[in-house]
């Protein structure tokens, strides 16, 4: 029996060896360094503490900086994760709350229980969102109406004479000559560019300031562009002042007709049919005729004028339109200048073959062709330019000058909208 008793107790000894899970040897504590550290964080609203559900969270590791692990908070906020102890850089993103980021130490021997303030983007639950397509600007560019540039003092109807009003813009002398009457930046007159619809043209004003050559209630808008301006307007330096003329008008004929002391002007527009419309203006001055009356009275006085001079003026506009098809327009534009100067002696004496007059004439004629094209997101304009500029020094045999310049010109320019 005591044998028995010996052999169950050895292999009861040899089993309980065997089944051990240390093979005999003791338990050791389990190393959270190997194993890794829980971290348990909840995400709150900073102000109202608010528990935020559905938040991701990221860590990066500082030492690797790589993204170790990510969770997402449930519906207390609340999320827990398990790194390995060290320095983690946390990353909390939420829609309509402001990127939060913070650094922690994960530490085996500390409780790493954290709590997180997001901060929301707007307090307000109702926000109003405007958006608006960028816009091509230059640098120094303003633009003027029509109801603008009317209401500047010292415009006096005329439009064009606003722009001497804007910083950096100077008027000359008016009769000297040439140029167009306007100093930019204290440049020469040569050196600014005037166009009108994109075109280059001899002049904007009468003897070089006195009186404009278009008719106000022709102008759309004008760009006055100080410095900055883009390769597009070539050599110019001063400055660029470009005009903009508008489209005639579709519903009616109408118009008007301006009397003045020194000038007299009218202009009548509308529709021709239904897809062709037009406008056409006329002006001209008065200032040589006052001389005249003025010589007719002096001459039974003793002192008569010794040198008369009989500045006279003339200017005309025509536009006409025609609709192609929708988004699809045909433009027929053109402008016309004359300006005159007599000079005369009553001293000088007159004989066959020589004048005691001397008369100088500028005179210039425009003309300009626009095709609009727009289909969809393409916008395109094509333009061609023809101008006839002629200057005249008639003083009969004594001596006779003329010269013509011919300038001819495309442009194209296209747009597309993304």
């Amino acid at each position: 029996m005591s044998k028995k008793i010996k052999v169950f107790l050895i292999l009861f000894w040899i089993y309980a060896s065997i089944s051990s899970p240390d093979n005999g040897n003791a338990s050791e504590p389990v190393d959270e360094k190997e194993t890794g550290v829980t971290i348990r964080a909840t995400v709150i609203e900073k102000g109202t503490r608010i528990s935020l559900q559905n938040v991701k969270v990221y860590l990066r590791d500082l030492k690797t900086d790589e993204i170790v692990v990510s969770s997402v908070t449930d519906s207390n906020g609340d999320f827990q994760v398990t790194v390995k102890p060290g320095q983690y850089h946390v990353i909390i993103t939420s829609s309509g709350y402001d990127k939060f980021e913070e650094e922690i130490d994960v530490d085996p021997e500390q409780e790493n229980d954290f709590l997180f303030r997001v901060i929301p983007q707007i307090i307000n639950p109702y926000r109003v969102v405007i958006r608006q397509k960028k816009k091509k600007s230059e640098v120094s560019k303003q633009t003027i109406s029509l109801q603008e540039a009317a209401s500047l003092p010292g415009s006096n109807r005329d439009v064009l004479k606003s722009v001497t009003n804007l910083p950096g813009v100077n008027s000359v002398s008016v009769f000297n000559g040439y140029g167009n009457g306007i100093v930019i930046r204290g440049s020469a007159q040569e050196d600014s560019l005037f166009t009108v619809n994109e075109h280059s043209i001899p002049g904007f004003y009468h003897f070089g300031g006195f009186e404009s050559i278009i008719e106000p209630e022709m102008i759309d808008s004008i760009d006055y562009n100080a410095g900055g301006f883009s390769a597009e307007y070539g050599n110019a330096m001063g400055g660029v002042i470009s005009m903009n003329i508008r489209n005639p008008r579709t519903d009616r004929i109408g118009g008007y007709a301006n009397l003045g002391f020194l000038s007299s002007s009218f202009m009548v527009e509308g529709p021709v049919s239904e897809k062709d419309s037009f406008y056409f203006s006329l002006k001209r001055g008065f200032i040589d005729q006052y001389i005249k009356i003025a010589e007719k009275v002096d001459e039974n006085r003793d002192n008569k004028i010794d040198f008369i001079k009989y500045p006279a003026y003339y200017d005309g506009s025509l536009m006409f339109n025609h609709t192609i098809s929708e988004g699809n327009d045909l433009r027929l534009i053109s402008i016309h200048s004359n300006d005159s100067m007599k000079f005369t002696n009553p001293e000088d004496p007159v004989s066959e073959r020589y004048s005691d007059t001397l008369k100088y004439t500028e005179y210039f004629s425009t003309f300009m062709g626009e095709w609009h094209c727009k289909k969809g997101k393409l916008k395109s304009v094509l333009s061609p330019m023809y101008t006839l500029s002629r200057i005249t020094w008639d003083q009969g045999e004594r001596s006779y000058h003329k010269q013509n310049v011919n300038t001819f010109a495309l442009s194209e320019k296209g747009e597309y909208r993304l």
